[in-house]
């Protein structure tokens, strides 16, 4: 299958995405859920249950902990990794588009499936997890 979509080509640039064919970035790419925010809008709230990773496409977004901004995320950028892992462990930042923002999405229920039917490339778990593991050694 070709990478062809401008959102696709996109997504395959991501560190998410570092080591697969493009096959692979196809198949992956299948497995996520498109979403449109508009600018202002939350993608999610500190204190939420955790239960998906975003990918952003397009956009950009603000990180805050505590009504503080603590980052500014943009295009290829994964958040809320952990909610893949952690079973009820809630989010632990507020992060509010502030541009009109495209994201992927996969949940933790389809991340498992992916992993149990081996749709998921043991190379994207291992680059997701070097992105949970540079995270939290900030």
């Amino acid at each position: 299958m070709s990478v062809t979509s401008p959102l696709l080509v996109f997504f395959s640039r991501s560190p998410l995405c570092e080591g697969l064919t493009e096959d692979e970035v196809s198949r992956l790419y299948g497995l996520f859920e498109q979403k449109e925010i508009p600018e202002g809008g939350t993608l999610y709230r500190e204190g939420d249950t955790a239960d998906s990773l975003f990918v952003v496409l397009e956009g950009q977004v603000q990180v805050s902990r505590e009504g503080k901004s603590v980052a500014e995320i943009g295009p290829g950028a994964s958040i809320g990794e952990m909610g893949l892992f952690a079973h009820a462990r809630k989010r632990s930042a507020t992060v509010t588009a502030n541009s009109p923002l495209t994201v992927l999405r996969i949940g933790r229920e389809e991340f498992k499936q992916a992993l149990d039917s081996r749709q998921m490339p043991a190379v994207m778990v291992a680059n997701l997890a070097h992105e949970v593991v540079t995270r939290l050694a900030r």
